[in-house]
């Protein structure tokens, strides 16, 4: 699964859904996400930002990556999926 988020961009944004159902238990995919949010298709960067919130403070290692997205022009739906994934993780820690 991790070769098809790094290799295949168009089985890419399949691959981080099924890795984001997985939650935590994904957390040693964390690099691969993040390599693969350079990916050109939105549908799949939106799948990664998802995948990552899911997998909740394993992923923390990706708040860079995540932060730059943050900042990068033209991504407001991705930021929206962004946010809406932070808030579910610090809702889970209350």
């Amino acid at each position: 699964m991790l070769r098809l988020v790094r290799e295949n961009p168009g089985r890419c944004w399949s691959a981080a859904h099924a890795l984001g159902q997985m939650g935590p238990a994904a957390a040693p995919a964390v690099p691969a996400l993040v390599e693969a949010l350079s990916h050109r298709d939105h549908s799949s960067r939106m799948a990664l930002c998802e995948a990552l919130g899911r997998i909740g403070r394993g992923a923390a290692g990706a708040t860079p990556a995540l932060t730059s997205l943050l900042s990068a022009p033209g991504e407001k739906q991705l930021k929206e999926r962004l946010m809406a994934a932070v808030d579910a993780d610090t809702a889970a820690f209350d």
